[in-house]
């Protein structure tokens, strides 16, 4: 009879336990007011990262039963890229998709997620980077000062370069104009490359007239969605790694004045978002476009191991001091920072979930039939 108690007892109790968890999940989102959220960013809505941030949203709204819900400016149609900090950050848009390589000057710490040769991951940059934004001081100032709170990273794919004449070795740059962004540019240099700076959207037409040879700068996915590859086919990957890594930001006011329930549900979103990000929109949208790409006669390069460690030793060492004389006097010791961030990636390394789609080369052809 004691034993029945006993678990009588305890049923009860669990039954309390579930029905006040239950309560108070209701409870947290019965206090959170209705709001619409203005989004802008200067990508397209089609791109993997844009796609992982609507899910964001979608989930956001979701969990708060409809209450918060998003109005979506995509393609630059709010502010253009350099803009954007300024415009969430004073209110006009209340969250946004902030490119730091736009704006260098307000994100001098930040930007050394932008260096090349660091990491070969989305998923790892952006569990670090993550790290590094609630850790690191100086970083936490630098977002503060424009009034935004950083939600999430949002890193892109490994650069790749895409050419009109096959490159498959170092000496095959030599003299080629090549369209860059950020390290890249001064990467494409080092090469014997002619490194150029160029808006995406101008980018086409230059590879058309022969004003361009080649673009880099971009992941994969962006070569065929921007139709890059019906006037530069050949494509390979050099090692360049990640080579930018926006983030997803909020006005710093309107967070300062979201209740706790709101803010736990942003949260639980973050907690999920790296898997998502990988896994779904970034290694799926990569493989439906190297089902295109192949099938429109795009010619991929799985470059060897050996040349790309030959891209390295040429490139990494000039690129990292070149960061650190850029951000060299900012309020910070660079090559400090820099060596925490290297050591907190090799850390989060081993944890990696992202495949790198020039190793899928051979089974997206044998699902084709090529």
């Amino acid at each position: 009879m004691k034993s029945k108690g006993i678990w009588v007892l305890v049923s009860v109790l669990v039954v309390l336990g579930l029905l006040m968890a239950g309560f108070g999940y209701a409870s947290s989102t019965s206090e959170i007011k209705p709001a619409k959220f203005v989004y802008t960013t200067h990508q397209s809505d089609s791109g993997f990262i844009e796609v992982a941030n609507g899910w964001w949203m979608d989930q956001v709204t979701k969990r708060t039963g409809g209450k918060i819900t998003f109005e979506r400016f995509y393609g630059a149609s709010l502010a253009k890229p350099g803009d954007t900090a300024r415009t969430v950050g004073e209110g006009t848009a209340q969250m946004g998709m902030v490119g730091p390589a736009y704006t260098p000057a307000f994100f001098p710490a930040w930007t050394v997620v932008e260096v090349i040769y660091l990491s070969p991951s989305p998923y790892v940059t952006q569990i670090t980077a993550k790290e590094l934004l609630k850790k690191n001081n100086v970083i936490a100032a630098e977002w503060d000062k424009v009034n935004l709170h950083p939600v999430t990273p949002l890193p892109a794919a490994p650069a790749i370069i895409c050419t009109k004449k096959q490159v498959k070795t170092i000496e095959n740059l030599k003299g080629q104009k090549i369209r860059g962004y950020g390290f890249i540019i001064e990467a494409l240099n080092l090469t014997g490359a002619v490194g150029v700076a160029m808006a995406l959207g101008e980018v086409y037409d230059a590879l058309q007239r022969g004003v361009l040879d080649g673009i880099s700068g971009i992941p994969y996915e962006y070569s065929v969605a921007g139709r890059y590859h019906e006037v530069a086919p050949y494509c390979t990957d050099p090692g360049f790694g990640v080579y930018g890594t926006g983030v997803l930001v909020m006005n710093k006011n309107v967070w300062n004045s979201l209740d706790k329930g709101l803010k736990d549900i942003i949260e639980e979103v973050n907690s999920e978002f790296p898997t998502y990000f990988t896994n779904v929109a970034l290694e799926v949208a990569e493989w439906k476009r190297l089902l295109v790409g192949l099938a429109e006669g795009q010619i991929l390069y799985d470059m060897p191991a050996s040349e790309k460690a030959r891209f390295a030793d040429l490139i990494k060492k000039p690129i990292k001091k070149s960061w650190i004389e850029k951000t060299s006097g900012k309020g910070f010791d660079a090559a400090k920072l820099l060596a925490e961030y290297e050591s907190m990636l090799s850390k989060n390394m081993p944890n990696d979930l992202y495949t790198n789609i020039f190793t899928l080369i051979d089974k997206a052809k044998k699902e084709l039939g090529k």
